[in-house]
């Protein structure tokens, strides 16, 4: 491959929550355990819940007008709209174009469905379409309403799960700059699709925690350790890890795997939950609006969702 003469570079971060609280003991009650003993095994203390009329769609469209005002561009400037999501609104058409015809963006628009690492894929394909020169900015959101799937007597997953949206504004820039995308790494393993799925005829979301857990610290650490030796980056030399936002023991056990401090592997999900596709984006809004992503600094984002599908990307900021 040729040396890259553009990069896509996030300059403009947003994100959407319901102002409705789910919390630890409200969801205990219905299951005959302590709201502790919720914390001790994910670290969640709660989740969000969409309000009636609230969906996919909604949530989506709130964080791209934040996201697009934080980077100082208007919709028409957009050449692409990818809405990673596995939770629609309605199975068909897509989320994607009722989002770009909500903020009067006339361009393409496209769902990405890869659950929770979504947002990871959805950041291969704006890559591609930034560095090839077939758009100059590119709108991704992650956005998931996974509430209505949850089965509020399965402690498996009904402590886990909530609703929420963030979104990125990526543009291609300069590669001579040295900031933006470096790369994306995505993996797959659909022997082991069972671990995490929704029942078509049941609707709800089914798991095995336990070995979910363990591929989750396994696959992820191995793919950030490939990714930042090709990259060429030592784990003490990344600055920021914004991971998707499954389970805080899963985030404490990759830290130890991978040799990056844990206090440079940032985490909300004690507030918001796993929100799939939306953890990573949310994250990166809260840390960007907060001031603590300087340009110049190495971040890594990795990510496994149901699929089993997984992957890891470099940005410089």
């Amino acid at each position: 491959m040729g040396e890259r003469t553009r990069r896509a570079l996030m300059v403009g971060t947003g994100r959407c929550l319901p102002a409705r609280a789910l919390t630890n003991a409200e969801v205990a009650a219905g299951l005959d355990v302590d709201e502790s003993w919720i914390v001790e095994r994910t670290g969640i203390r709660e989740r969000r819940l969409v309000a009636p009329g609230e969906g996919a769609a909604t949530l989506a469209v709130g964080a791209a007008e934040r996201a697009l005002e934080n980077a100082g561009l208007s919709a028409s400037a957009l050449d692409l709209v990818l809405v990673a999501t596995v939770t629609p609104d309605r199975p068909l058409p897509a989320v994607a174009p009722a989002v770009a015809a909500a903020l009067g963006a006339r361009c393409g628009a496209m769902d990405v469905s890869a659950a929770c690492a979504g947002f990871v894929h959805g950041l291969a394909l704006a890559q591609g379409q930034l560095e090839s020169g077939l758009a100059r900015h590119v709108l991704l959101v992650g956005v998931e309403v996974l509430t209505p799937l949850l089965d509020f007597s399965d402690r498996e997953t009904c402590i886990l799960f909530g609703d929420g949206a963030g979104a990125v504004v990526l543009s291609a820039v300069d590669a001579s700059l040295g900031r933006g995308l470096s790369r994306v790494a995505l993996e797959s393993d659909g022997a082991a699709a069972d671990l995490l799925f929704v029942d078509p005829a049941e609707r709800r979301i089914r798991m095995e925690g336990r070995e979910v857990f363990r591929r989750a610290v396994t696959s992820l650490g191995d793919v950030i350790v490939r990714t930042l030796e090709a990259e060429g980056w030592p784990p003490e030399t990344v600055d920021h890890v914004v991971p998707h936002q499954a389970n805080l023991r899963i985030l404490d056990a990759l830290s130890r795997r991978v040799g990056i401090p844990r206090a440079r592997v940032h985490a909300n999900v004690d507030r918001y939950g796993n929100t799939s596709a939306a953890s990573v984006p949310i994250m990166l809004d809260e840390l960007h609006r907060a001031g603590h992503l300087a340009p110049g600094e190495r971040v890594l984002i990795p990510a496994l969702g149901a699929g089993l599908v997984w992957g890891a990307a470099t940005h410089v900021w």
